[in-house]
């Protein structure tokens, strides 16, 4: 897991050439006004513009994923996400390829908590267990964000 604002991002083009491509993207491209959507960027990489109001974390599950690394990126709002090591956690929803994703029941461990603002970006490996989408202090909030889907 990889916490960084976005002025930092750059440093971490080196992981892979897809890893390169989706921080290019990220930083060469105006993404305020884009409305919700899926954008293809080449075969490997991908963007998710989503908009939603933060819920509580006792709904949500903890996700993780095989084929594609995430970039979180915040363009407006606040929100925590919770981050736990995938071997510590649970399966709640076995594996779905066609999504890429496992759910896990959260173990009530001592998980860590980024506060995501603005400008902030998280990146998760396969091996990052996290539950994005989680209030802060009891009170639903929207927000605009960008994840960046990087093939491995």
């Amino acid at each position: 897991m990889i916490f960084a604002p976005k002025n930092n991002l750059e440093r971490y083009r080196v992981v892979s050439a897809n890893m390169g491509v989706a921080i290019d993207y990220l930083l060469q491209n105006n993404m305020e006004s884009l409305l919700p959507c899926k954008v293809e960027i080449n075969d490997n990489v991908y963007m998710l513009v989503q908009y939603y109001d933060t819920g509580s974390h006792t709904e949500r599950k903890f996700e993780a994923h095989d084929q594609y690394i995430d970039i979180q990126f915040y363009l407006s709002g606040e929100e925590f996400i919770y981050v736990e090591d995938r071997s510590k956690l649970h399966v709640a929803e076995a594996y779905n390829a066609e999504r890429d994703v496992v759910k896990f029941h959260d173990t009530g461990a001592h998980s860590v908590r980024l506060f995501m603002t603005p400008g902030s970006a998280a990146i998760f490996f396969p091996e990052d267990g996290h539950k994005p989408n989680c209030m802060i202090d009891d009170m639903p909030k929207p927000v605009k964000k960008i994840v960046m889907k990087v093939r491995l």
